[in-house]
């Protein structure tokens, strides 16, 4: 009798463990989901849905410039995974007229770089590095200067996309991501070649 009363128990709990799992992969669906072992960051973003993504890149960024002001324009290094239309559209969306798309022109200007954006559900993590201002200076321009990391966490989906804690990281403890340069036609890799060595 105990035998079948911790049978019983633990189906229910199973039933309801699985009602969860279907209820939250619900309301999760909309607004992403972690992709398998093994797959890039730049697959991973791409397989989100691109609205979400902006907005967790919005919410971070402006947290980030809001607790770390720069002084006057600065660029925005986007995620590798963004097309160039995408990157225009988060940069019209901040509304910040200091907020610049980086370009060629614009690449000797204090650079705010976003590495990368993970959505589970409605958590989601945003890797963001700051230029460090020297104390009284201005903020260190181009792609040589030491940034520091930011893992800056949300929670949102249904509701607007909210930061609800930040990890620092030591100044120059994580190298940011290489440059993406809008409006340059990226150099194809080299063909192979077939000659004999003979």
């Amino acid at each position: 009798m105990r035998q079948q009363n911790r049978m019983s128990r633990g189906a229910v709990a199973i039933a309801l463990f699985a009602l969860a799992g279907v209820v939250g992969g619900g309301a999760a669906g909309c607004v992403g989901s972690a992709a398998s072992p093994g797959v890039t960051d730049d697959r991973r973003e791409a397989m989100l849905p691109f609205p979400a993504v902006a907005e967790n890149i919005i919410a971070a960024v402006r947290w980030v410039t809001n607790r770390h002001p720069i002084e006057g324009p600065y660029a925005l290094n986007l995620p590798a995974s963004l097309t160039e239309a995408e990157c225009q559209e988060i940069v019209r969306r901040m509304k910040d007229p200091n907020a610049r798309l980086l370009t060629e022109e614009s690449k000797s200007l204090p650079i705010l770089h976003i590495e990368s954006v993970r959505i589970v559900g409605d958590m989601a993590t945003v890797q963001v590095h700051r230029p460090i201002t020297p104390a009284g200076g201005p903020a260190p321009a181009g792609e040589g200067a030491v940034t520091q990391a930011l893992e800056v966490q949300l929670r949102g989906g249904v509701q607007p996309w909210r930061v609800t804690a930040v990890r620092p990281w030591m100044l120059g403890a994580q190298v940011p991501p290489r440059l993406k340069i809008l409006g340059v036609a990226p150099v194809p890799p080299p063909r192979p070649s077939y000659e004999s060595s003979n």
